[in-house]
């Protein structure tokens, strides 16, 4: 997933946006993934960045949050719909647990 986001950032134009998704059973696996893999696409994107932001970064205090109450991790996530067609190009790659896909609503609903 790293690979394929970092690449997709150098070649925007000519590309649609990769449409990744992580899917677990487990919400804390959920929190911990997307946390790394923030971390680590953050790291591969500060090589292009010159030494004033090196230095401003740096400066920044990373406040990572780690969801270990059970009651937070029954929530809906904020930043996902409830509608896998309300599902747009900023959610991906998306890194959500197995009971939101199956809670999600389908594209299209036929009501005879």
């Amino acid at each position: 997933m790293l690979d394929v986001e970092s690449r997709f950032a150098d070649y925007t134009e000519d590309f649609p946006r990769p449409r990744q998704v992580f899917v677990t059973h487990s919400h804390a696996l959920v929190t911990k993934v997307k946390e790394k893999f923030t971390t680590l696409y953050e790291s591969i994107k500060s090589v292009s960045y010159s030494p004033e932001e090196l230095k401003l970064l740096s400066q920044t205090k990373v406040v990572t949050r780690t969801e270990t109450d059970p009651l937070l991790l029954e929530t809906w996530p904020s930043d996902l719909p409830r509608r896998f067609g309300d599902l747009k190009d900023e959610h991906f790659p998306l890194f959500v647990a197995y009971d939101h896909v199956c809670l999600m609503q389908p594209f299209l609903l036929l009501i005879p």
